[in-house]
């Protein structure tokens, strides 16, 4: 195509040109590929089901309060990321919109790995210990920490939304 258009064209359409040059140079194993032409910030995340192996798009996390589940902060990332590393952005901009930072937050299972960020205990529901310990090392009753667990469900038709 760059030999057919004229000098002021491709100067124009530069940037689509370097990406369909990339899309036909890239290989299976290359890093940051493109995977559509009119999105190219567009990642490729593996979801490890075998209904949906794959969903492309960009990451985005919520925190929500837990009884009225009011939107306190949102954030996109390009990148696929461990969803751990997505808490403290999240946290800090809650933090400065509201000017207190969370005591307790609930998450999914792909969160494993810390349980504390900063001064915020980060409880998941399918923790190793029973959920009677968590709630202990809360100073909460058992029945209380099911119901925090089970609020957190509540979370995903909300997000089906934006």
């Amino acid at each position: 195509m760059r030999r057919k258009l004229s000098a002021k064209a491709a100067k124009a359409h530069q940037p689509m040109l370097e990406r369909c040059e990339k899309v036909l140079t890239q290989k299976k194993t290359d890093k940051d590929k493109i995977y559509s032409l009119h999105e190219p910030h567009v990642a490729c995340h593996a979801k490890g089901k075998d209904r949906v192996r794959y969903e492309f798009g960009s990451k985005v996390a919520i925190l929500t309060t837990k009884t009225t589940g009011i939107i306190t902060g949102i954030q996109n990332f390009s990148k696929n990321i461990y969803d751990g590393k997505t808490l403290a952005p999240l946290l800090t901009q809650s933090e400065r919109l509201l000017g207190k930072r969370p005591e307790r937050v609930i998450v999914d299972e792909g969160y494993r790995g810390a349980t504390t960020c900063g001064s915020t205990a980060i409880l998941r529901p399918h923790q190793l210990r029973a959920k009677a310990d968590i709630a202990r090392k809360q100073g909460v009753r058992t029945r209380r920490a099911k119901q925090w667990f089970n609020r957190r469900a509540s979370i995903e038709p909300r997000i089906g939304d934006i």
